[in-house]
């Protein structure tokens, strides 16, 4: 299976919209790893929640470093795609403050969204 790793450009990004999210110029990102929730068979646990078909489908099972991620990147879909969701944590006790949420074809673009 392919992998993507963000470019710098792209983890300043997704950086820079989750501390404007957050409100602080400081925060802690971790990347959800989730399970299949569908099929039970399925052991496969994944950073890239499309695996799956649908967020819905899958559940939180652990977390991944914003350091682990960038150096290893996630498993792309088969057709080459990424849906991932980033736990926001702000600098006063790590709170989990929001979420955001990186889409990616594989490629240069990336769209962010968050709560």
């Amino acid at each position: 299976m392919k992998t993507w790793k963000p470019t710098a450009e792209q983890a300043r990004e997704i950086r820079d919209y989750a501390k404007m999210r957050a409100g602080s110029g400081w925060v802690k990102l971790e990347l959800g790893k989730r399970y299949n929730i569908v099929n039970e068979d399925d052991e496969l646990t994944s950073g890239n929640y499309a695996i799956f078909g649908h967020f819905e489908n899958s559940d939180l099972a652990d977390f991944i470093s914003w350091e682990d991620f960038r150096k290893k990147g996630v498993e792309l879909t088969e057709d080459g795609k990424a849906e991932l969701d980033f736990y926001v944590h702000d600098r006063v006790e790590l709170n989990c403050n929001i979420n955001v949420t990186v889409m990616t074809d594989g490629k240069e673009s990336i769209i962010l969204c968050g709560e």
